[in-house]
C-alpha cells in the first residue's frame, strides 16, 4: 500500500467514491491519497494537464516525501483520460495516465517531449524488480468504469484473484510482428495453461480465462463483437486496437 500514490479529483462525486472504496480495501496510507481540483470531463487542454494534474501530483509526492517510494500512480473515475492535441504519430495529444508515467524524471529536473512516442525504460526486462531510480518513470494504472458498481467490481474481483486458469493468445495468422509478441508470450507462460491458437478463425467461448492478447476487431475474420468468454476474478486482458478504453462513458 505505501508503493501507491491514490489520484481523487475533488470535483467529481464519483472520483472521491472509487477512491474511498479502494483507499479501504486496499489500506493505503492516508499520506499517499492526492486530492486534485480539476474538471470531470474526459479531454483537458495540454495547459490544464500541467497546472491542474500534473503540477498538484508532483506536489503531493514531492512535499510528503514520497518521490522514490511510490511505484504506482492510481487514478480513479471521474479523472480526465485525454490531454487534447495533434493525434498523429508525431502529435503531441495523450493519454492523462502516460503522461503521468513521466512524473518521476520531470520532478528529477527532466524536460521529456510532448511530441511523439518515447521508448519505455521497462519494456522487456523482466529480469529486474521495478525500482527508482533505476527506472525513472511511474507505473500508472486507473480504477474505472460505467459507474460507481463497476468500479467496486474491478477491486472486489482483484482481491480475490488466484493464480489458475488459462492464457488465451489469438493470433491473426496473417503474419508480421504482433503474432510474433504473442508467439514469445506463450514461451514464458506455463505450457500446460496457455491457448496458443495460430489460425485464422478467431477464439470464441473460453472459459476460464485469466489472461488474454487478441487482434480484437482488427482481425479481419472476427464478426462478433464479443468473445464469449468466461472470465476469471482478476483476469487480465490486451487487444491491438488502438482505440481501446477512449471513453467511460455509456
Amino acid at each position: 500500500p505505501e508503493n501507491v500514490l491514490v489520484v481523487v479529483n475533488q470535483s467529481s462525486d464519483l472520483s472521491r467514491n472509487v477512491a474511498d472504496y479502494y483507499v479501504r480495501k486496499r489500506a493505503i496510507p492516508k499520506q499517499n491519497v492526492c486530492t486534485i481540483k480539476t474538471t470531470a470531463d474526459e479531454t483537458v487542454a495540454r495547459k490544464t494537464y500541467d497546472s491542474e494534474l500534473a503540477a498538484p501530483i508532483a506536489n503531493c509526492l514531492m512535499t510528503r516525501g514520497l518521490v522514490e517510494s511510490v511505484l504506482y500512480l492510481l487514478t480513479t473515475a471521474g479523472v480526465p483520460l485525454r490531454v487534447h492535441g495533434a493525434t498523429s504519430m508525431t502529435g503531441d495529444a495523450a493519454s492523462v495516465d502516460s503522461e503521468l508515467t513521466l512524473l518521476y524524471s520531470i520532478i528529477k529536473g527532466q524536460k521529456p517531449s510532448t511530441t511523439g512516442p518515447l521508448t519505455n525504460p521497462f519494456y522487456k526486462r523482466r529480469e529486474v524488480a521495478f525500482a527508482h531510480p533505476l527506472f525513472p518513470i511511474y507505473l500508472v494504472t486507473r480504477v474505472a468504469g460505467y459507474d460507481l458498481h463497476d468500479a467496486k467490481a474491478i477491486v472486489d474481483r482483484a482481491l480475490t484473484a488466484r493464480n489458475t486458469g488459462k492464457v488465451v493468445l489469438d493470433l491473426r495468422a496473417t503474419g508480421g510482428e504482433g503474432d510474433e509478441w504473442l508467439r514469445s508470450a506463450a514461451i514464458f507462460l506455463p505450457r500446460d495453461r496457455v491457448l496458443l491458437d495460430e489460425t485464422t478463425d478467431p477464439v470464441y467461448g473460453a472459459t476460464d480465462v485469466i489472461g488474454c492478447a487478441s487482434w480484437g476487431c482488427n482481425d479481419s475474420q472476427r464478426k462478433k463483437g464479443k468473445g464469449g468468454f468466461t472470465w476469471l476474478p482478476g483476469a487480465i486482458m490486451t487487444e491491438f486496437v488502438s482505440t481501446n478504453g477512449r471513453t467511460f462513458q455509456r
